[in-house]
């Protein structure tokens, strides 16, 4: 199992939170990380889901 693996694993147990949607994978640039954090400010459900 790797790491990505068992943060997967660990996110399941975890009501709200997304892999896909509230996890930044490294490396990443500038742009990738400011789009990611603009759309998790900017979605209305997003202070819900925490």
């Amino acid at each position: 199992m790797s790491a990505l693996d068992a943060a997967e694993e660990l996110l399941s147990i975890l009501p709200g939170i997304r892999f896909d949607k509230h996890i930044i994978n490294k490396p990443t640039d500038r742009e990738s990380f400011l789009e990611r954090i603009n759309a998790m400010i900017s979605d209305p459900n997003y202070h819900d889901s925490k």
